[in-house]
C-alpha cells in the first residue's frame, strides 16, 4: 500500500525576517492574509505554493532580498516595503503575479528573468525610489543599471491607455486583439547600420497583436525615470531624448531603427510620438528612446556604382537620416588615393527612403574606386563602404559634338581612354583644313582646330580601331 504525505501550510498573518524556505508538498497563503519578509529576508521555494487571490507578500526593511528556488510562484500581491530606494527585491528566477505590484520604497529588479502579469496583473505606485529594473546582480554582488535582460509583460484582450501600469500609455488606431502581448525591457538597445556604437535608454517596449498585424500606435507617454540620478537615460540627454522604431520595409530588406517626430516633457519624464502609419515587414511594435545626439538609425543602406556608357553612375538610398548635411563624393584610381568629385546635400531629418545619384563624366579607366563621406550638421561624418566600377570597351560610346564660339570650332570628343584616335575636318569640295591625332585620357575630351571657319557646310570625321565617324557642319552667318 502506498502512502502520501501532503503537508499544508495555511497561514494568515506571519512575520519572517531568517526568509522563508518552502519545501513542502502544499503553502497556502489564504485571502487577505500578509506575510512579511523583513530585512534580508528571502523567499525560497522549491514546493509547491499557492497565494489565494488578495494574498499579501510584503518585502520590508533595510537590504537586498531575493526570490528564488527551482519552482516559479504565482503571487497575488507583492508589496515593497524597503527603507530606501536603494535596497532591492531582486528575481532569481521566473515569478507571476496576478493580483498587483505594489511600488513603494525598493527596486523590483528582474535581473535576467521574466515577471509575468498575464491577464490580470498590474504595477502600481511606481516612483525614482521604487522603480522595475534590469541587472546582472545575483546574492554575492549588485549589478550594473540595464546590465540584465529580463522583463516583464502583461496579455491583454484590445489593450489601450497604461496598459498594466507598465509605463507605456498608447492608442491604437484600430483594436490590437485578444491576447495581445505588451513587454517592457530594462536594458538597452543597440544601435543599427553606421550607429551599432550607439545605445537607447534602459527602457523598451513591445507590443505583440493579437490580430498577428502590425498596427500603428499613437504614443501618449512613453515614460522613464530621469529625475536627478538619470538611472533609466543611460547617457542621454533629457532634452534630446527621441523616440525610435525597430522597421523593415518589404522581406529582405534591412531591419533599423527609425526616429520618429517625438515632444519631450522634460518635467514629467515622458515623450510623446507615433509610431509609422506605412506597412512594415514585422508584425509586431518594437519601440525605445534615443536621442538626437546618439541616434539609433541606419541611414546608408546601399551605394552602386554602373558604368553607363561614358560614365559613371553612383545611386545610393537611405531609409532614414538624422541631422544629415549631406555626402561628399569620392573616387580613386586604386582605392589609395582618393579625390573629392562632388556633394549633394542630404535631407536633415528624414523618415523615409530616399534615393540619390551622381554622375561622374571623367572617371577612370578600366577602374573606378567610390565612397562616400557622409557628413552631419555638426561636423561629425562618416564613411561608407567602397565600391568599384569596371568599364570595358563595350560600355564607351565613340561620338562627338560640335562647338562653336566666336567664330572657332572645336569639338567634345566621346571614345575610349587610353585608345587612338584621328580627326579630319573638310569643306564642302574635299580641301582638309585640319588633321590631328591623340590618345584619349578620359572618355570625354574637348578639342580645339584652332581654324577660322565661314558660313557653309564641313565635315568632321572621327576615325578609331572600329569606327569612322562623319558628320556634315552648317555654319552660319
Amino acid at each position: 500500500m502506498l502512502r502520501f504525505l501532503i503537508i499544508l501550510i495555511i497561514i494568515s498573518y506571519k512575520s519572517f525576517s531568517q526568509g522563508l524556505i518552502i519545501n513542502a508538498s502544499n503553502f497556502y497563503l489564504t485571502s487577505n492574509s500578509n506575510l512579511i519578509l523583513s530585512d534580508n529576508a528571502k523567499w525560497t521555494n522549491n514546493g509547491t505554493v499557492t497565494c489565494a487571490n488578495g494574498s499579501n507578500v510584503k518585502f520590508s526593511g533595510g537590504g537586498n532580498q531575493y526570490i528564488k528556488g527551482t519552482n516559479t510562484t504565482t503571487f497575488s500581491n507583492v508589496y515593497t516595503l524597503k527603507t530606501s530606494g536603494f535596497d532591492h527585491i531582486i528575481m532569481l528566477t521566473d515569478v507571476r503575479i496576478f493580483g498587483t505590484l505594489y511600488l513603494q520604497t525598493g527596486n523590483f529588479d528582474v535581473t535576467n528573468y521574466i515577471c509575468d502579469l498575464d491577464y490580470t496583473g498590474n504595477v502600481s505606485g511606481e516612483n525614482e525610489n521604487a522603480r522595475i529594473r534590469g541587472t546582472n546582480s545575483d546574492e554575492m554582488s549588485d549589478g550594473g543599471e540595464g546590465s540584465g535582460i529580463g522583463t516583464i509583460k502583461a496579455i491583454r484582450n484590445n489593450p489601450s491607455s497604461n496598459v498594466a501600469g507598465l509605463g507605456l500609455n498608447f492608442t491604437p488606431t484600430i483594436a490590437l486583439g485578444n491576447d495581445t502581448r505588451i513587454v517592457r525591457g530594462c536594458n538597452a538597445q543597440q544601435g543599427t547600420g553606421t550607429f551599432t556604437s550607439n545605445y537607447s535608454i534602459f527602457r523598451w517596449y513591445r507590443i505583440q497583436p493579437g490580430s498577428g498585424a502590425y498596427t500603428p500606435i499613437t504614443v501618449n507617454n512613453f515614460y522613464y525615470w530621469g529625475g536627478v540620478n538619470n538611472y533609466e537615460l543611460n547617457g542621454h540627454i533629457e532634452s534630446d531624448l527621441q523616440m525610435f522604431q525597430k522597421v523593415q520595409y518589404g522581406a529582405g530588406n534591412p531591419i533599423y531603427w527609425q526616429p520618429r517626430s517625438t515632444t519631450v516633457t522634460t518635467g514629467s519624464d515622458y515623450v510623446n510620438s507615433t509610431t509609422t502609419n506605412d506597412a512594415i515587414s514585422l508584425n509586431y511594435i518594437l519601440i525605445t528612446l534615443g536621442s538626437t545626439s546618439k541616434p539609433l538609425p541606419v541611414e546608408l543602406i546601399s551605394l552602386i556604382a554602373n558604368c553607363d556608357g561614358n560614365k559613371n553612375t553612383l545611386t545610393w538610398q537611405t531609409f532614414s537620416e538624422t541631422n544629415n548635411k549631406g555626402f561628399e563624393i569620392q573616387k580613386s584610381p586604386d582605392a589609395q588615393e582618393w579625390e573629392i568629385i562632388g556633394f549633394i546635400e542630404g535631407q536633415g531629418n528624414s523618415n523615409s527612403m530616399i534615393t540619390y545619384s551622381f554622375n561622374d563624366i571623367n572617371p577612370y579607366y578600366p577602374n573606378t574606386y567610390y565612397r562616400l563621406l557622409q557628413i552631419d550638421n555638426n561636423g561629425e561624418s562618416k564613411y561608407s563602404q567602397i565600391v568599384q566600377a569596371t568599364c570595358s570597351s563595350e560600355n564607351y560610346n565613340e561620338d562627338f559634338q560640335p562647338i562653336i564660339s566666336n567664330g572657332q570650332l572645336s569639338f567634345l570628343i566621346q571614345g575610349i581612354p587610353n585608345n587612338n584616335y584621328k580627326f579630319l575636318l573638310t569643306n564642302s569640295i574635299g580641301q582638309t583644313l585640319f588633321s590631328n591625332s591623340m590618345i584619349l585620357s578620359e572618355p570625354m575630351q574637348n578639342i580645339t582646330t584652332n581654324i577660322p571657319v565661314a558660313a557653309g557646310i564641313y565635315y568632321f570625321t572621327m576615325i578609331s580601331e572600329k569606327n569612322i565617324i562623319s558628320k556634315p557642319i552648317l555654319i552660319k552667318n
